[in-house]
């Protein structure tokens, strides 16, 4: 076997690079250049604090109009529940899909209020309340949050409803339908709210 060796050539050999001058002559598109990267900071910096401001205005707007929104959601709601005391709605697709669809813009319009707003934590210890009857592997809630009623229609769902309107007509002011809706008049007393 033989060793081959072979010189490397050199790539860059022959070609001459200018050095980079420290001092560059200006001219006036350089200068214009300058100019408008400084007027470009003034107005962006003038254009966030614009924005900043039009932020805290529309969420300020937006706030009382979600919580007005969330309040009629919610007694909207709390009348459908009332329903359930006259009669067995547990066969009525209208009234299944009705609280299912309220159920998921009520939760919608809750997520928007702020983190320690008061209504935020009453409403979620009602519904925490809602959404774990009865104590079993597919709560009220699960339903309510699948949609049941507008896209499909299971009977355990139904059964539950069933079982919420019997238990009314058995322990009337006892029931848990009874308190849900108790709970809901007096959060929308607190909040001002005009039936």
């Amino acid at each position: 076997m033989s060793d081959l060796h072979v010189d490397p050539k050199d790539p860059y050999k022959g070609i001459k690079i200018n050095p980079i001058s420290e001092k560059k002559p200006v001219n006036d598109q350089d200068q214009t250049f300058v100019k408008s990267k400084k007027n470009f900071k003034i107005i962006a910096a003038v254009c966030f604090l614009f924005q900043k401001q039009y932020k805290k205005l529309i969420n300020r707007f937006s706030k009382n109009i979600s919580v007005k929104k969330l309040l009629n959601l919610v007694n909207i709601f709390r009348l459908e529940l009332e329903k359930l005391k006259e009669g067995d709605y547990s066969q009525d697709l209208k009234f299944l899909n009705n609280i299912s669809s309220l159920w998921i813009k009520i939760s919608d319009e809750v997520d928007l209020l702020p983190k320690n707003n008061s209504l935020k934590k009453k409403l979620n210890e009602i519904f925490n309340k809602i959404l774990n009857y009865p104590t079993s592997e597919f709560s009220l809630g699960f339903y309510l949050y699948e949609r049941a009623g507008y896209e499909w229609i299971p009977f355990p769902y139904m059964k539950i409803i069933k079982n919420i309107y019997e238990e009314y007509i058995e322990k009337q002011k006892d029931s848990n339908l009874h308190r849900w809706i108790m709970q809901l008049k007096e959060i929308l007393q607190i909040s001002n709210y005009k039936t």
